[in-house]
Parts: structure tokens; sequence; C-alpha cells
């Protein structure tokens, strides 16, 4: 039956499943395809094993293979073949290591063999390497190695210390059966016997349900198609709307003659009232003017203001026409730059300097927005220091004209034309997942950026200043407002 990289486990369920006698033939996989295949087969045989607990004999071929002395890539292999004979025993797992390169094996491994067979060898680095076992495990016991090179085929020294309590030299039988490793004689011809009848096709559908089997419950499978998944929700998000349906046409009854008087009426009956509130904001204005102090009233004008302001918003956030430029306390008109913190400042709330220059499209490390900012606090505009300042009634009510900002998603829009792309983006994709959070990584790669570069990292950072998201890289979600 063919074996694949991927069939390891699969196989060890089969064997222990059933108890059966198999050799598994890995000589043709590729290095990287053969440490996969044994790491598998014999971590899952150790796992099968401690439920079993019935004798289970391994035999390792060319060990050297599976437990190199040098095993560079190949920790995990290494690691499960240790695990199998240090521990096997434990759990009825016995293990035979067969190699002619005595020193390549890992000796870590190699501890732990408690009956060692030597036939003949004539490497210096073999005998060296059966000499230092010689010398940990038996005691009293020596033996002249160079003296392997002359052994006869088939005669050999073993060494058993505490397993058989022995040391001699013995004479190995020849196979009686089928001899595949023989060198072939001309002239003659051998026939492989006949081995016991095997149902090879029921065999392979048990294989491969336990292969079907295996697969479901891999991790590293089910990671793979998990990493899979989220590739194509992500191209999902990123592909374009499906194009608008097309529009339905559907016939309203006109207006009546008498609902258009009604309308006439009631338009009529808005207009007069209209005027009314114009006329008594500008008599409240003028009176306004001819107080000493801006909020000082006499009882008429504070009869006035009330009668306008109760059927309107406030002057300072819908004005009737633009005001003229605020002036300070010394007369002086408001720069530029204090016109910027102080609209921040009305719009946001208490900020620092730092979010009021960056609202406005300033850098809050000039000494034009730090004058500024002392020269907002010098005319009575601003109270607090640079780390949190609150805009004054008297600071709002010399702003003049200024625009609130939208509320939902109108604000949301509002701040894709103020924020650069990355910002921009990165924003978009957390508003989409609202009230979930987002991982930077994931936002990030969402729209095409590395999550790793300092550029997403300072855009998220900015974000986060401007108060427009929440949360740290490990979890951003958008700002409560943008979705009210």
């Amino acid at each position: 039956m063919p074996l694949s990289q991927d069939s390891g486990r699969a196989v060890a369920e089969l064997v222990m499943g059933r108890m059966l006698s198999a050799v598994l033939d890995v000589s043709s996989f590729r290095k990287s395809e053969r440490k996969r295949f044994v790491a598998d087969f014999a971590e899952r045989l150790f796992e099968l094993a401690k439920g079993v607990r019935s004798p289970v004999h391994v035999v390792l071929e060319e060990a050297q293979l599976f437990a190199p002395q040098q095993a560079q890539g190949e920790e995990r292999m290494l690691g499960a073949i240790e695990d199998l004979v240090r521990l096997g025993r434990n759990y009825g797992l016995g293990a035979t290591l067969i190699t002619q390169r005595f020193q390549s094996v890992n000796k870590e491994v190699l501890n732990q063999v408690e009956c060692l067979f030597v036939g003949q060898l004539s490497g210096a680095h073999e005998r060296k390497a059966i000499d230092a076992w010689v010398v940990a495990n038996v005691e009293g016991e020596q033996l002249d190695t160079r003296a392997l090179a002359s052994l006869p085929v088939g005669t050999m020294y073993l060494w058993s210390p505490q397993w058989l309590g022995t040391f001699e030299k013995v004479q190995i039988a020849k196979k009686q059966t089928f001899d595949a490793s023989a060198t072939p004689e001309i002239g003659k011809r051998h026939q492989a016997r006949t081995l016991a009848p095997v149902d090879l096709v029921e065999l392979r559908g048990a294989l491969a349900d336990v292969e079907a089997k295996a697969s479901a419950d891999d991790p590293v499978a089910l990671r793979r198609k998990v990493a899979q998944l989220e590739r194509e929700l992500d191209a999902l998000k990123r592909a374009p709307p499906p194009p608008a349906p097309a529009p339905i046409t559907v016939e309203i009854p006109a207006v009546s003659g008498d609902d258009l008087v009604a309308l006439g009426t009631a338009a009529d009956a808005i207009k007069a009232a209209a005027d009314s509130v114009t006329r008594s904001l500008t008599a409240a204005l003028a009176l306004s003017k001819q107080a000493e102090r801006p909020r000082s009233f006499g009882p008429s004008a504070a009869v006035l203001v009330g009668q306008a302001f109760s059927r309107t918003t406030p002057a300072r956030t819908h004005p009737a026409r633009p005001l003229p430029l605020p002036t300070g306390s010394d007369g002086e008109k408001m720069g530029k730059a204090e016109r910027t913190v102080l609209i921040a400042l009305a719009q946001h709330g208490p900020l620092s300097l730092t979010q009021a220059a960056m609202i406005g499209g300033y850098s809050s490390k000039s000494g034009g927005m730090r004058n500024a900012a002392a020269q907002l606090r010098t005319m009575g505009y601003v109270t607090g220091g640079n780390e949190q300042m609150t805009p004054t009634d008297a600071g709002l009510d010399a702003l003049g004209q200024w625009e609130p900002l939208p509320v939902g998603r109108a604000l949301a829009e509002h701040w894709y034309r103020q924020l650069g792309k990355a910002e921009r983006e990165l924003l978009r994709i957390v508003v989409a997942s609202y009230p979930d959070a987002l991982p930077l990584s994931e936002a990030a790669h969402a729209v095409g950026y590395a999550a790793s570069s300092g550029g997403v990292r300072n855009a998220a950072a900015k974000l986060r200043t401007l108060m427009l998201v929440e949360g740290g890289n490990g979890g951003m979600r958008a700002a409560a407002r943008f979705c009210g």
C-alpha cells in the first residue's frame, strides 16, 4: 500500500487499532517528507500505546536517519523517537535500533540501549563510539574493539549488563525466511515466498477512513482551513458592492385643491412666526450693544431674549449672518490660530492643546500654537493648562459664527474628508465593524497595509489622539458618536 508524507498519524492509528505487523518503507521519501511522516507516526503511536498497553515492538533500520546526532531542522522527529525509546517501555513499547553508523546515532537515544549486538566493523569512528558505550555500561568487561574488524559474518559480541546479565561472543544463525537483502549470485534465482493473504482493498478503505478522521482533527489542517476562510472573507470585504437595484416608479396621487389651500395657510403662519422671531432677536441684539457688559440686559431685553431663544437654537451655533472677527479685552482682534483652537474647543468640548492643534491642522509643537493658547487664556476665553483646555462662556460668545459638527454617519464622512489616506482607511474599516473591536493587525490587513509598519501604528495613534477610536492596537473600536 502506498504511503504519503501526511499519513503518519493515520498509519499509527491503523496499526495500533488492529494490532498489525507492518513494514513501513520510507526510503522513497525526501528528507522533509520523511521527518514529517516519522514524527507524526512516532508521536501518535506513543499516545495510543498509553491507552492500549499491549506489547508492541518497533524496529528502526538505519536508525541514524531517525535519531541523528546532529538534529538541525529535525528536532521534532528526534524528540518523538527519544520519547518512544526512553519512555515507551512503561506502556509496552519496545524498540530495536539497527545501524552501521554507530557514531551517528543520537547519544541521548543510544544511552537507553540495554542490549547491544556488535558484528564486523572496521571504521575507527564506529569502534570509538562502541568503546564509549561499553565503558559507560559494562563494569569489568573490556574488549579490544580493533578485533571487530576480523569477525566472521554472523559472529557478534553481545553485551547486556542488566537485562540478560551477559557478555559473550555469539553466532547468529542464517535466515530461514526469504532474504530480501542477500546479494544476488550469478546463475541462481531466488523465489520470494508467498505471504499470508491480506485483504488489501479492505485495508486501504480502513486507512482512508482513519486518514479522513485524522485530517478533520488535525490542528495544523484546521489552522490552515481557518486561514483560507479568513482570506476569502477579506476578499469579500474588499470586493466592490453589488450594483444598486433598478429604481421602482411609484405613482402618488396629486395634492388636491383643498390641500393646497391648507398648505398656503400654514406657510403664511410660519412666515409670520419667523418674522416675529427675527424682530425679537434684532431688538435683543440692539439692547445688548447698549449695555456696559455683554451679558447684562434690562428686564424688557431679558423677556425678548427668553421669547426668542425658546423658539430657536442658540445664536452662536446658527447665526443669522456672519459676525465680525472677535476681539480681546484690549480690543485686539483674535488671530487665525486662536480662532482655530477656540472652534475646536467649541465643537468637541475640553481638549488638550495637542488634540486641538491636530483637529485644526496645526502642529502642537509649534511656538505659534502655544502662543495662541496663552493668548486665549489672557483674553479669558479658555481655562486650564495645555493638557486640558475648556472654553469659557465669554470665549463662545466672542467666537461668533462657527459650524457645529454633524452626528452619526455624517460625522464619519466629515472626518474622512479631513484625514490622511492611512488614517481614513483605518477609520472606515473600524467604523464598519462597530460595535465589535478590531485588532490593528486585522484592520491593516483588510485595507492592504502591513500591521508592523510604523506608518500604520502612527495612523492608529493619531486616531486615538483625535478621540475617533477607543482601545489599544489589540482591539480598536469606533467612537460611539459615529454610529448613533
